[in-house]
């Protein structure tokens, strides 16, 4: 798991990311996510850190990169709702 996970997530989708983009389909976005957060989702689905259920900010993240990043990254296809449980 990379060391800054939590604010690698959040930065990103509270910094870089407008909130129009949480809501807006483009293809850009789809594919930035995908570049650069695909493995840490992966990692994350596999076993979600234990600071997640014990850090506020690390649930956050946790949320974003198991529910809202494979929506752009995984965007039409069942993959997308995968780890929505």
């Amino acid at each position: 798991m990379q060391e800054n996970w939590v604010e690698d997530i959040l930065s990103f989708w509270f910094g870089e990311l407008s909130e129009e983009a949480w809501f807006t389909r483009k293809d850009a976005t789809d594919a930035a996510i995908g570049a650069r957060f695909e493995p840490l989702y992966r990692e994350v689905r596999t076993k979600v850190p234990a600071a997640a259920f014990d850090d506020p900010r690390a649930a956050l993240a946790a949320v974003i990169a198991l529910d809202q990043f494979p929506r752009n990254m995984f965007r039409g296809r069942a993959e997308a709702f995968a780890t929505d449980d």
